[in-house]
């Protein structure tokens, strides 16, 4: 067990236990109840479980989205229980949550029909895919490419970028 801050603060998630504070459950709206809630229902099966696995939310990057990267490894992606907890405590989201993110917004984007706005895979986006002369930076200045070739219609091209 990892010991709380001064302030009584838990530093990481601990399996089985609730993701919010007592004090942050009288604040928590929205989604977060139910999906803290989910992840102690399944935390609580898989401790009872001999052997249990890393516990993960898996996420496919639907193919009908063309501003997505859809080949392997980028077209499946992870989310931890703890970067759930580190969503909801203000901590430094994950990379894969920030993705996910962009890709709630470009599901929105096209399901409300918003013109003039797109929102564009910020799985290159990344200091470690960027790096000069390696391969994936000239897949993603191909990727940038083709987005803005294609979406010159667009007032606003909405590009997460992720610092490391």
């Amino acid at each position: 067990m990892v010991p709380p801050r001064k302030d009584g603060v838990t530093r990481v998630h601990e399996a089985g236990q609730p993701i919010l504070s007592r004090d942050l459950l009288r604040l928590a709206d929205g989604c977060m109840l139910p999906l803290q809630n989910a992840i102690l229902k399944l935390e609580d099966n898989l401790l009872k479980e001999e052997d249990p696995n890393y516990p993960v939310f898996t996420v496919k990057v639907p193919n009908d989205l063309a501003d997505f990267v859809h080949e392997a490894p980028a077209d499946l992606f992870f989310i931890s229980y703890e970067d759930v907890f580190k969503l909801f405590h203000y901590r430094r989201l994950d990379y894969n949550l920030v993705r996910l993110y962009a890709l709630n917004q470009a599901m929105r984007i096209r399901r409300d029909n918003t013109p003039y706005v797109k929102v564009v895979d910020p799985y290159y986006m990344r200091d470690s895919q960027l790096v000069q002369g390696s391969t994936t930076r000239a897949m993603a200045t191909e990727f940038l490419r083709r987005i803005m070739l294609t979406n010159q219609d667009k007032n606003s091209l909405l590009l997460p970028f992720f610092s490391e």
